[in-house]
């Protein structure tokens, strides 16, 4: 039906694009030792698949983390 899934939409913009540029040694998969930037995200009571949520923008992000450091939270916002 030519559709692509979450999984396959998360994964185009991590480990796939990490390996496009050459760099899943250092990028891609949160894995100890590679570098990490990352959101994390308060899903809705209602979410049936979370990863569709985060997709969707239905979720809120809460913290964003670069190179393994906090560089902003919700909180900070209140």
């Amino acid at each position: 039906d030519g559709t692509v899934g979450n999984h396959t939409i998360l994964a185009m913009g991590t480990i796939h694009g990490a390996r496009a540029l050459g760099w899943e040694a250092e990028i891609g998969t949160l894995t100890a030792g590679k570098q990490a930037d990352w959101i994390a995200v308060e899903l809705p009571d209602e979410t049936g698949d979370p990863l569709e949520a985060i997709l969707t923008g239905k979720g809120r992000v809460v913290e964003t983390v670069i190179a393994g450091k906090t560089a902003w939270t919700a909180a900070e916002e209140v």
